[in-house]
């Protein structure tokens, strides 16, 4: 739209000639029911003093909205947008974001491709945006073949650099260490046990690993042990709580990602599962025959679905209970590993 005048008449009482679409004229007609091919409708136009509005039935876009005009100042205040609320209009505000597929996975594999997804997210405004978005209740856990005992984002290492002061683990856990809402420090079990202070985490989706280097100093190449996070999530459930459970990969046996289990709390970040209530009131737990291979999550799941009745994907997708204690930042464009990770920023978005 490039409107240079906003109904000014000239001195001789003429209608100043506009380039562009007029919309404000089109809407003034319409909100007062004035047809101009018959209606002298120049001194209620002169005459009205409502707040100007460009737009009807279309879009601003609010975070890149620029009004000039050649002789007044605008000033912030004149950025205001009032929406009017007539018989047969609705208003909405609304956001868009635009999605480029980075990669596609196989549509069929030995193991879950899902994590293979890489989505780019950017806005649609030509300007830099952060944005701010809810977790949901899912989260990262490793599953001890030896005690069946499961931790909050605790990651077996992988590897170990004492030249570059780095660990490395399997997936994409740079969510996790490195961001701005990610944990600050980890404590290693194992080889180069102690307490490590997070500088930065890249990710290789070549290798599909997580780089972690740290300010301490790191001894050993030994790759070997655990890494987990400090101060960073708490299991917000009760013993007894009904889970859901997956995997970028495969998760380890018996669990199956199409059943529910239930929740054996031991402490704020490690818990045990339970087939039912009576192995629950008992501490009867399940116990893993294999380790899996992946990064294995738990969540509290609102639903499933499909895309397209899974027409042409036939993975199922969830929807899990958004996580309101947790507020995520991330700056656009960024790469989203996993497709169930987008879904869960969509969802914590809308919420």
């Amino acid at each position: 739209m490039d409107t240079q005048f906003h109904g000014e008449i000239t001195v001789n009482n003429q209608i100043v000639k506009i380039n562009g679409i007029n919309q404000w004229y089109v809407n003034f007609n319409r909100a007062h029911g004035f047809d101009s091919s018959y209606s002298d409708f120049r001194a209620l136009w002169t005459a009205w003093t409502a707040p100007l509005t460009y737009l009807f039935g279309a879009f601003i876009d609010t975070t890149s909205l620029s009004v000039q005009q050649r002789t007044t100042v605008i000033t912030p205040g004149d950025y205001q947008i009032t929406m009017k609320e007539s018989p047969g209009i609705a208003n909405y505000w609304i956001d868009a974001f635009n999605v480029n597929i980075i990669n596609i996975p196989p549509l069929y594999g030995l193991v879950d491709t899902s994590s293979d997804w890489i989505l780019q997210l950017n806005s649609l405004a030509p300007v830099p945006r952060t944005i701010s978005y809810y977790g949901v209740q899912l989260y990262d856990f490793y599953p001890d073949p030896l005690t069946s005992i499961c931790s909050l984002f605790t990651y077996p290492i992988v590897g170990a650099s004492p030249s570059q002061s780095s660990f490395t683990v399997d997936g994409d856990v740079t969510p996790v260490f490195g961001s701005s809402d990610g944990a600050a420090q980890f404590v290693v079990a194992g080889s180069n046990a102690g307490t490590y202070t997070v500088i930065s985490s890249a990710y290789n989706s070549t290798t599909d690993q997580t780089t972690i280097v740290v300010s301490e100093p790191i001894l050993s190449t030994a790759a070997s042990g655990t890494l987990s996070a400090i101060n960073y999530r708490t299991i917000p459930w009760t013993t007894g709580t009904i889970v859901s459970v997956s995997s970028t990969d495969l998760l380890p046996l018996p669990l199956d990602p199409t059943l529910q289990y239930f929740i054996i709390v031991l402490s704020p970040t490690t818990f045990q599962f339970a087939y039912n209530q009576l192995d629950v009131t008992g501490r009867i737990p399940i116990l893993f025959t294999s380790q899996g291979m992946g990064i294995a999550r738990v969540g509290l799941l609102y639903n499933n679905f499909t895309a397209l009745n899974a027409a042409n994907v036939p993975n199922v997708w969830s929807h899990y209970v958004i996580d309101t204690s947790v507020v995520n930042t991330l700056q656009l464009p960024a790469n989203i590993t996993g497709f169930q990770p987008f879904i869960n920023l969509i969802d914590g978005y809308a919420a």
